[in-house]
């Protein structure tokens, strides 16, 4: 019998209350006002934005450096050994070509960008490190061509840490 009352209770008070609900004050409606427009970012911010994007190049590049790094050295030993046909030799010069001219972009985005910290006076004070990261890339360059693939790294990591430490300055 309890079990039954209880039963009935709880379906009673799921039923719906025929007693006044509380009503909500309605208030005037406020239209809000419509967003700024996009105001062009003055040259700092631009500038910084573009040390930004030449970091992430930079550090792009180096993921994908170590492995055509390996493979490069490695056959460069092949051929040196005679082991390697004429057209690994010719593959082994169209890659270092192009890790070259990659490694000569990246050099010249980041001298770019010292030309645009150099012009800004708020800014200014940062383009030696930027000059340092754009000798670091000229020395991975000339390493590359000596077949210092390794040290090459090394190099372009100095540039990418040089760029980390304008970037936090800034």
């Amino acid at each position: 019998m309890t079990r039954t009352v209880t039963a009935i209770m709880a379906l009673l008070l799921l039923l719906p209350f025929p007693g006044e609900a509380q009503q909500r004050k309605s208030q005037p409606r406020t239209t809000r006002k419509p967003a700024a427009k996009a105001v062009k970012q003055p040259a700092a911010s631009q500038a910084v934005g573009q040390l930004a994007e030449q970091l992430k190049l930079v550090n792009q590049f180096l993921y994908v450096y170590g492995k055509v790094a390996a493979s490069l050295d490695d056959a460069e030993q092949r051929v040196k050994r005679g082991e390697a046909q004429q057209e690994d030799m010719i593959g082994v010069g169209q890659s270092k070509a192009a890790v070259l001219a990659s490694v000569q972009d990246l050099r010249a985005g980041i001298g770019k960008l010292a030309a645009a910290f150099r012009t800004d006076d708020r800014l200014k004070t940062h383009t030696i490190k930027l000059i340092a990261a754009a000798e670091a890339a000229s020395e991975a360059e000339q390493l590359i061509r000596g077949s210092r693939y390794d040290d090459a790294g090394r190099s372009l990591l100095v540039a990418a840490a040089r760029l980390v430490e304008v970037l936090a300055a800034v």
